[in-house]
């Protein structure tokens, strides 16, 4: 009768002293256990686990965990062999480089870290007083362009104090429109020698000229509200043509008769040119 080799019983432990079938060439021959140990040169028994061989870890890293849990091969990841070439060395190894910042140069050479210190892109909050060199402080406009702070070329210490109001500070080259009154200690007028014949208030509130000859007046640049006085030499000698205006004499609207000096004061209400003769100087 025949039995399946699956249907036999389990050798649990072998010795040197049992014998097991082997087919040899075709032939059926019997083998001790001890001939299987001495022909394998490097069989491994349980008394080498953990000795000879290592034993199961599941730690142990696996190819499997290349790329995972380990670093997979970089060439770009440094070495030993890359310290003092590709990146700084330190302690000992370091190379002699004066411009090598160290902790000991924080604060010497370089800024030590200030929670007060100041940023270019963030407001600041200046709890002491700043001093900026001439011309270095500039406003930037609104849509375009910038406006440079300048100090006057003086030894002289000032104090400049702004109004504590929101508004339009004047400026001395442009013409200004107050919208509230203005007091003012002392005034100048500007006085001209009107040297044509337009009488405009651009060039001063005081005007002055000597009569040479036939001589027409004009004065196309008045506005409302603005007035000259003018003074003239000389007038008895020639004729004098005035702008239409309307004359206040005591006469009524008549032009004057005018006399070696006269003064005589232009102003304007509404879209009307008023003129007034205050008198004679002789």
């Amino acid at each position: 009768m025949s039995t399946a080799i699956t249907d036999l019983p389990a050798v649990t432990v072998l010795t040197g002293s049992e014998s097991v079938p082997v087919v040899q060439n075709g032939v059926t021959k019997r083998a001790a256990v001890n001939l299987f140990a001495a022909a394998g040169t490097g069989a491994l028994t349980s008394a080498d686990i953990g000795v000879t061989v290592e034993a199961y870890d599941p730690t142990i890293l696996k190819d499997a965990d290349i790329g995972v849990s380990v670093q997979a091969y970089d060439a770009t990841i440094l070495v030993g062999a890359d310290i003092g070439v590709t990146v700084q060395a330190a302690g000992s190894y370091e190379p002699a480089d004066p411009t090598i910042l160290k902790d000991a140069d924080i604060g010497v050479s370089v800024q030590a870290y200030d929670v007060d210190t100041a940023k270019l892109d963030v407001i600041q909050t200046w709890t002491a007083n700043q001093t900026f060199n001439d011309g270095t402080v500039k406003l930037n406009g609104a849509t375009s362009g910038t406006s440079t702070l300048k100090a006057p070329a003086i030894a002289s210490t000032y104090t400049h104090t702004l109004p504590a109001a929101t508004g339009t500070l004047a400026l001395l080259s442009l013409a200004q429109t107050w919208s509230a009154d203005q007091t003012f200690t002392e005034t100048t007028e500007t006085t001209y020698s009107l040297t044509g014949t337009d009488i405009d208030p651009v060039n001063g509130a005081l005007q002055y000229k000597t009569i040479s000859g036939t001589t027409t007046f004009t004065a196309t640049n008045f506005a409302a509200g603005q007035a000259v006085v003018v003074a003239l030499t000389d007038g008895s000698s020639h004729t004098v043509n005035w702008p239409t205006m309307t004359w206040v004499t005591s006469a009524g609207n008549a032009a004057p008769t005018l006399t070696a000096y006269d003064v005589i004061v232009l102003w304007k209400i509404g879209t009307t040119l008023y003129g007034a003769y205050v008198g004679s100087g002789v």
